[in-house]
């Protein structure tokens, strides 16, 4: 994890995950890419890694990605 960035586990509610997902993907615009470090999501300049299994979790690697996760903790 990049330090300093946030990561934000949403899990292991299946309701959480999907909303999480929903909101990315739809309220947000972001697309799905595959990187270097795995997966990702990706909206502009702003980047969150995906690690998924039992949970979902995403982390940020910039400052604007850690206020899109604070936003996004909070409508969880």
């Amino acid at each position: 994890m990049p330090d300093g960035h946030l990561v934000l586990h949403c899990g292991p509610s299946r309701r959480r995950k999907l909303k999480a997902w929903v909101l990315l993907r739809l309220r947000y615009g972001f697309q799905a890419a595959r990187g270097d470090e795995g997966r990702l999501l990706v909206w502009g300049e702003i980047r969150l890694r995906v690690r998924q299994g039992r949970a979902l979790v995403l982390v940020s690697d910039s400052d604007a990605g850690d206020v899109l996760l604070r936003g996004l903790c909070g409508e969880l």
